[in-house]
C-alpha cells in the first residue's frame, strides 16, 4: 500500500539550535485526515444518526487495522485540533502495514521498523466502584523490532529528547513526554481494493508506564504498558493529598476553587513550598506544577455568574470584574491555555495565586447545606460568644454591640491524609445543596434522567521548556466537575411503580439480537451472570430519621407495606431485586469531616453509593465483532468532539459518548419452543423472554487487536425492570442498512 502521506523526518535538533532541524518544525510526516475546521472526521455537530446503528465494517468483504506511533509536543497536548484537522507534521517512531521504513525518529544508530501486536485497551466508561464517578482508560501492547535488538526504546528517547523550545530541551526521557497512537481502519470492498473507512480514526494520546524488553532469535520484543495521558492528574501520585487538609467557603466553588481557604488554593501553595525546596543556587527558580478544579458549564442554559462567597470577605466585588493576571506571581502565565480554559489569576490578596472562573456551572454556585436550624444555632452560639469580653471594664457582661463576625453560612470541611482530590471533590458536593436540590427535582420526562456529577481530567503542560533543576515541564492537573446523566430507578425505591424505558430505547445506538434469531452477526461470546440472591440494600429509615418510608425526591413512598416492612412486588413475573434493610452506613462516609450531616445529606450519600456499586442483579459480558463506535478519542487526551444533537450516547465524530452521562445498549433474547418436524426449523418464542431482554448499562469495554482480529469485550449491568417492563422491546430493531450496515442473516449462538 502506497504511503503517500507520509515522508522523510529529519535528525535531533541541538540544544541551542531551533532552525529547520527541528523535526517538529520540518517534519512532513501527517497524522491527520484534513477535515475542515467545520467539520470534524466528516460530521458535524448538527449530524443527525439515525438509532440503532449497525458496525461500519461490516460493509466490507475484510479489514484491518494501521496504528501509528508518533511524539506531542506540549503545544500539541493542549491543542488536538491541530494533528486532528489541521495536518500538523508530527515525528513517527513506528507505523504499520507497509508504511514508508525510511521514515522514521533517526538514532545514532540509524533508522528502524517496528510493529505494534496484541494491542489490548481497556476503556472504562460507566461509574465504578474502584474509579467512582472517574473513568480511566488503560494500554497493553506488544512491539516487535525483528531485525535489531534495543533501538525502540533509544527511538522513543531520541523523539523525546528532539522537542526542543526556548533552547532548552523539553524532555529527559520518553517517561516524561506525551505520545500519540493513531488507529486508522482500513477496509476491502467486493472488487478487492483497498479503502479507508471513513470516520473511524482513532487518535489516543498516551504516557508509557512500562516498558519491559526480551531478546530471542527472532529479534527484540517489549511488552508496553500505558495509560490515557487525559487521566495523568487521577494517578494517584499526583492526585493524593499527604496531610490533613481544612477547607473553608460557603459555595462549592469557593470551597473547592477560588476562595482564600479553598482546596485548590491550598494544595498549590504546598507545591509552590515544595518547588522553592527544589531550587539550587545559581539555577533559574523552580517553576511548580499547579492544580485547577474547574466547573465548566454543560451549555447555554448551565452558565452561571460567579458569587464571591462569604468567607472572601476582603471584598465583595472581586467577582464582578474579569480576574487580573498578576505578573510578579510565582506561578508562570500561558495566558493562551487559561484563557482556552476560561480561568484567570484572582485577585492576589483575596484569592493568592490561584486560577478562578468568572463563569461556572450549576454545581459551582451551589451552597453549601446548612439547615435554617443550623445557621441559627450557630449565629447565635457565635454572638454568645462575641458579646461577652473577657477583659477591660465590661469583661463578663453582654455587649449588644459586639456581633458575630463569622457568616453563619461558611462550612469548614476536614480531609484526612492520604484522600484524592477526586475524594475532596466528591466530599464537598455531597455536603453542599447540590445533590440535594437534583434528587427532589422530577425526572426528564421523555428518558427518566435526572442530574448528577463526574469528575474528568486533563493534562497540560505549561511551559515551553523544562526546568532548570528537575529537568520537566511544569504540568497542570485540571479536575473538570461537570453534570452528568443518570436514571432515577438507579436506587430502587421499594414499592414505587415500575417505569417505561421507552425513551432511553429511542437513545441506544447499539442493539443486539442474540439465541436463534438469525440476526447476530457481532456477538461471539455472551455471558449473563445471573445472581439469585442478590440485594438492594436500603437505610432502615429510607433516607430519613424520622422512620417515614419516603423516596429520594422526599415524597412518601407508595404500598410500602407498613411500618417500614418490605413493599409488595408491583410486577407481573419477571425477576425483581430483594430488598434488606442495613444500617445508614455507606462506602463514602468517614472520608472527611465537617457541615450538616442531614437526612437529606444522607441520601445523597446514598444515591452515590447506589451509581458507583458497580453490581447488579443480571451482569452482562460479552465478546462481539470490533466496533468502531465504542473506541472514542473523547477524554483520552484534551480533545472533545460536539455531542451528537439529538441522540445522547453518540458524538459528533460517530463515537460513544460517554462523558454526558450513562450509555445503554439493548439486547433481544429469544429461545426456541420445539423442533418443528416438517422443516426442521426451530419453532421461535413469538416475544423476547422478557427476564433477560432489555436494556444494559455499559460499564466497560475492553478492545483488542490480535492476530489481525478486532473484538471488544462488553461488561454492563441489566436496568432493573420487570417482564412486563420490557414489552416495548421485543419488536424487531434490526437497523436499515443505511444505518451503518445491516447485521446480515448468520444465525445465533
Amino acid at each position: 500500500m502506497a504511503n503517500t502521506d507520509i515522508k522523510e523526518t529529519s535528525t535531533p535538533a541541538s540544544a541551542t539550535s531551533q532552525s529547520s532541524s527541528n523535526p517538529i518544525a520540518t517534519a512532513s510526516s501527517v497524522i491527520g485526515l484534513g477535515a475542515g475546521a467545520a467539520s470534524l472526521l466528516g460530521f458535524s455537530a448538527d449530524t443527525k444518526f439515525k438509532a440503532p446503528m449497525g458496525n461500519p465494517l461490516h460493509k466490507y468483504a475484510s479489514y484491518t487495522q494501521v496504528f501509528t506511533l508518533a511524539i506531542l509536543t506540549p503545544d500539541l497536548i493542549a491543542n488536538p485540533e491541530k494533528y486532528i484537522l489541521k495536518k500538523t507534521p508530527l515525528p513517527i517512531i513506528l507505523r504499520t502495514a507497509g508504511g514508508n521504513p525510511t521514515n522514521r525518529i533517526k538514532t545514532p544508530f540509524g533508522k528502524f521498523d517496528f510493529y505494534i501486536n496484541d494491542l489490548e485497551i481497556k476503556s472504562v466508561y460507566g461509574f465504578t466502584q474502584g474509579l467512582g464517578n472517574t473513568n480511566a482508560t488503560l494500554f497493553d501492547f506488544t512491539v516487535s523490532e525483528p531485525f535489531s535488538a534495543g533501538m525502540f526504546p533509544i527511538s522513543l528517547n531520541v523523539a523525546a529528547q528532539s522537542i526542543v523550545a526556548d533552547g532548552k530541551y523539553t524532555y529527559n526521557s520518553f517517561t516524561d513526554a506525551t505520545f500519540l497512537l493513531k488507529i486508522e481502519f482500513m477496509g476491502v470492498d467486493q472488487n478487492g481494493n483497498m479503502i479507508k473507512i471513513p470516520n473511524t480514526d482513532k487518535f489516543l494520546p498516551i504516557k508509557f508506564r512500562r516498558v519491559d524488553m526480551s531478546v530471542t532469535e527472532a529479534g527484540a520484543t517489549y511488552k508496553c504498558s500505558a495509560h490515557a495521558a487525559g487521566d495523568t492528574p487521577a494517578m494517584r501520585s499526583n492526585s493524593k493529598i499527604l496531610t490533613d487538609i481544612t477547607v473553608k467557603g460557603s459555595n462549592v466553588q469557593e470551597i473547592l476553587q477560588r476562595g482564600p481557604e479553598s482546596l485548590q488554593a491550598i494544595i498549590n501553595s504546598r507545591l509552590r513550598e515544595t518547588a522553592k525546596a527544589s531550587d539550587v543556587k545559581g539555577k533559574t527558580p523552580t517553576v511548580a506544577d499547579e492544580v485547577l478544579i474547574l466547573f465548566p458549564p454543560a451549555n447555554d442554559k448551565d452558565v452561571k455568574t460567579s458569587v464571591a462567597g462569604e468567607n472572601e470577605n476582603d471584598t465583595k466585588n472581586s467577582a464582578a470584574a474579569p480576574p487580573k493576571n498578576d505578573n510578579k506571581s510565582t506561578v508562570v502565565a500561558n495566558s493562551e491555555l487559561f484563557a482556552k480554559l476560561n480561568v484567570a489569576r484572582g485577585d492576589v490578596k483575596l484569592n493568592g495565586e490561584t486560577l478562578i472562573q468568572q463563569q461556572v456551572n450549576s454545581i459551582g454556585i451551589a451552597s453549601m447545606g446548612y439547615s435554617a436550624a443550623a445557621k441559627q444555632a450557630k449565629t447565635a452560639a457565635a454572638t454568645t460568644a462575641n458579646a461577652i469580653p473577657e477583659k477591660g471594664e465590661n469583661a463578663g457582661k453582654v455587649v449588644k454591640a459586639e456581633v458575630a463576625k463569622k457568616n453563619a453560612t461558611v462550612t469548614e470541611y476536614t480531609l484526612p491524609q492520604d484522600t484524592t482530590i477526586q475524594n475532596a471533590i466528591n466530599q464537598i458536593i455531597i455536603s453542599s445543596n447540590y445533590g440535594v436540590d437534583e434528587l427532589k427535582r422530577e425526572p426528564d420526562k421523555t428518558t427518566g434522567m435526572k442530574n448528577w456529577w463526574r469528575i474528568e481530567t486533563e493534562y497540560y503542560e505549561l511551559s515551553k521548556s523544562a526546568n532548570e533543576t528537575t529537568g520537566q515541564c511544569p504540568k497542570l492537573f485540571v479536575y473538570r466537575v461537570v453534570p452528568y446523566l443518570y436514571h432515577h430507578t438507579a436506587m430502587p425505591v421499594t414499592g414505587s411503580a415500575s417505569t417505561s424505558y421507552s425513551g432511553l430505547l429511542k437513545q441506544c445506538i447499539k442493539v443486539y439480537n442474540y439465541i436463534f434469531t438469525g440476526k447476530n452477526q457481532d456477538i461471539l461470546k455472551f455471558n449473563l451472570d445471573f445472581d439469585s440472591k442478590f440485594m438492594v440494600a436500603i437505610t432502615s429509615d429510607m433516607g430519613t430519621i424520622d422512620g417515614k418510608a419516603k423516596d429520594t425526591r422526599g415524597a412518601p413512598v407508595v404500598n410500602s407495606g407498613g411500618g417500614g416492612g418490605p413493599a409488595k412486588p408491583t410486577g407481573k413475573g419477571g425477576f425483581n431485586f430483594s430488598s434488606t434493610y442495613t444500617a445508614t452506613r455507606t462506602r463514602y462516609d468517614r472520608q472527611g469531616r465537617g457541615g450538616d450531616e442531614t437526612p437529606e445529606i444522607r441520601s445523597v450519600r446514598m444515591m452515590y453509593d447506589a451509581l458507583t456499586y458497580g453490581s447488579d442483579l443480571q451482569n452482562l459480558e460479552m465478546e462481539i465483532v470490533g466496533d468502531p463506535y465504542y473506541l472514542t478519542s473523547n477524554g483520552v487526551g484534551n480533545y472533545r468532539a460536539a455531542p451528537d444533537k439529538n441522540l445522547m450516547n453518540i458524538l459528533s465524530d460517530g463515537s460513544i459518548n460517554y462523558q454526558n452521562g450513562e450509555v445503554d445498549i439493548a439486547v433481544i433474547f429469544k429461545t426456541p419452543l420445539d423442533i418443528n418436524s416438517a422443516t426442521g426449523l426451530y419453532t421461535m418464542t413469538g416475544k423476547a423472554v422478557g427476564e433477560f431482554s432489555g436494556l444494559y448499562k455499559l460499564k466497560t469495554v475492553t478492545h483488542r487487536f490480535k492476530d489481525g482480529q478486532f473484538t471488544q469485550t462488553i461488561s454492563g449491568s441489566r436496568r432493573s425492570f420487570t417482564k412486563d417492563d420490557t414489552s416495548n422491546i421485543t419488536r424487531d430493531l434490526t437497523p436499515k442498512p443505511d444505518s451503518g450496515g445491516d447485521r446480515g442473516t448468520r444465525g445465533g449462538a
